[in-house]
This record gives structure tokens, sequence and C-alpha cells, in this order.
């Protein structure tokens, strides 16, 4: 899997998340006009894992990324030694370039327990393969003190990084504006 393709993926997978999150801001603002949604996010925050992947699975077809990169994305495809596990995402060049395994993580236990537990699973993967992380959070601030974490804590390096704003609701239940961060690191 060359740069190339990895900062394709990434660029599409942005696109798709912050597409998703506009969407959803604009249709649950107006529901909650109506009284309906009050006590959801108005973005993208409450998705779960799956939704994010499939959402970019879904952007990625409709860029015709497979055929544009020659590349197959395949959607909760078996580990290649464990086939009770899924592998999120699949990026199968159809050169003879190695492949790229992608997990997705919605980071929210500090010290980054879950995403530690993630990385190891990863473990499991062949090495002459490139193996990445999705990395998604939230944060009042621009996220680089994390981004420094990933780098010192975690057997990782950063590809590439990028934040847009989501509406959440806070502890008083008032919607606000935060940043949403999504990274995609790489295991060393």
């Amino acid at each position: 899997m060359s740069d190339s393709h990895i900062d394709k993926f990434f660029e599409i997978a942005t696109d798709a998340l912050k597409k998703e999150d506009v969407f959803l801001a604009e249709r649950l603002a107006f529901c909650e006009t109506a009284g309906f949604y009050r006590d959801y996010h108005q973005g993208i925050s409450f998705l779960f894992e799956t939704t994010l992947i499939y959402l970019i699975f879904r952007e990625l077809l409709a860029n015709d990324f497979p055929r544009r990169e020659n590349c197959e994305v395949r959607w909760e495809d078996p580990y290649p030694n464990n086939a009770s596990k899924k592998v999120d995402l699949l990026l199968k060049p159809s050169s003879p370039l190695p492949e790229a395994f992608v997990e997705a993580k919605i980071w929210r236990k500090e010290f980054g327990e879950d995403l530690k537990s993630d990385i190891d699973k990863m473990k499991e993967l062949p090495t002459e393969s490139r193996r990445f992380m999705l990395v998604f959070w939230w944060d009042p601030t621009d996220g680089n003190t994390n981004l420094k974490w990933l780098k010192s804590e975690l057997p990782v390096k950063t590809i590439h990084s990028n934040l847009f704003h989501t509406k959440m609701r806070g502890r008083d239940k008032k919607i606000e504006t935060v940043n949403a961060i999504l990274a995609l690191i790489e295991l060393r």
C-alpha cells in the first residue's frame, strides 16, 4: 500500500465524516425546534465505530476509490490467521504492494487503554502489511497534546490528522461546539 493510497484514503475518510456531521447537525437541530432529540448531540459524536467505518466505506465506493486507486476495499474482513477476528477495513491493492489493515477506535479512556488493546490485537496481523488505526476523539483543544501523547506512549507514528467542529451537549445539556479530531496512526 503506497503512501499516495493512504493519503487519498484519509482525505475521503475525513470528507465522509464531515459530511455526515453536517447532515446530522442540520437535521437534528431542525427536529429539536419541534421538541424532538433534545437529549442528542447534534453531530457524529453519538455514532458507534462501526457506523463511522461504514460511512467511510460507503464514501470510498462513492468516490470510486477501488477503480481509481486500483485497490479493493473490504469491510469487516477476517484476520488472515484468525477468522474469528475481523478488521474494520482492509485496503487490498491489485499490485504486489502490501495490504493495509485499518482498525477504528473512538478514544474515550484516559491513558489510551482502549487504543492499547486494539494495538495488541493488530500485532497478530502480518508484519509485511501496513497496519493503521483510525482514531476519533472530541477535544476542547486542538488535539495536539493527545497526538504528542500517542506518538510518545504507543508504538505508532502519526500519518495524518484533521480537526473539524461538531456539536455536543455539555454537562448542562446545552449544545456546544467542540473539536472532532480524526488521526490516522501507523503501527511501527
